[in-house]
């Protein structure tokens, strides 16, 4: 079963530093970790790709994840940004973990640790070393299990900062089930400084029950001291067996 939601970005659209993307599992959250355990999540795979839209920039990204168990997962992402009619453009690698320490079902509530290493390079350029992003993130279900509270509090260390000092990374999410197969999100995050931020608020439709779900997204970012509206799209795979 899909988890009902989870990690941030490595380089924002703009190209500022935000927090990292949310494992493929935790859509339809774009930064948001979450700490939901799926007890049938073992030794299975789960896909997503990502689209986000603004109006000079795109941004790609594909996540592959592996659970290992419900409670320790490791993923792998491949991300594109450029752009439009600019030749060049950012490549993006990155590898994480998961880990809950408290299950929601047992403890009625959640916690859970994301740490990510992310490698970034312009065109014609050589990969510059990596940031890394740790996260600490606590989820809350309500109302039977319709709706769900998430909260993450993280540091990031990235080769751009000077000195590469320690930012301080938060974000906060609600998912809430309006259907069957169809649920509304919100979410905000962005770095402690205040100079990065984004919001957005969309939904989520099951296209095939607890297999696959199709999300739209639109919100606002605030980077290098301009706002920029976008528009994220996602569709996700889970529960992939080998």
């Amino acid at each position: 079963m899909a988890r009902a939601t989870h990690h941030w970005v490595a380089l924002a659209l703009a190209g500022a530093a935000l927090a990292p993307w949310a494992r493929a599992g935790d859509g339809p959250f774009l930064h948001t970790t979450t700490a939901v355990v799926e007890d049938d999540d073992e030794r299975v795979f789960e896909f997503s790709t990502t689209l986000v839209n603004q109006r000079h920039q795109r941004g790609w990204r594909t996540q592959l994840g592996y659970s290992f168990s419900p409670t320790l997962s490791a993923e792998l992402e491949l991300g594109r940004e450029w752009e439009k009619g600019a030749t060049g453009s950012e490549r993006e690698l990155g590898v994480g973990l998961w880990q809950a320490w408290l299950d929601p079902a047992r403890e009625g509530w959640g916690l859970a640790s994301s740490i990510e290493l992310e490698w970034a390079r312009a065109t014609g350029s050589p990969w510059q070393r990596p940031a890394l992003n740790a996260v600490l993130a606590a989820s809350l279900p309500l109302l039977d299990h319709t709706l769900w509270l998430h909260a993450n509090l993280g540091a990031r260390n990235a080769p751009g900062d000077e000195h590469r000092r320690w930012d301080g990374l938060w974000s906060v999410a609600a998912q809430y089930k309006l259907a069957r197969r169809t649920e509304t999100f919100i979410e905000t995050g962005g770095t402690t400084r205040g100079s990065e931020r984004s919001t957005q608020l969309g939904l989520r439709q099951w296209l095939v029950r607890e297999k696959i779900a199709a999300d739209i997204g639109i919100g606002r970012r605030l980077a290098d001291g301009e706002r920029h509206r976008f528009v994220a799209m996602r569709l996700s795979f889970f529960d992939i067996s080998p």
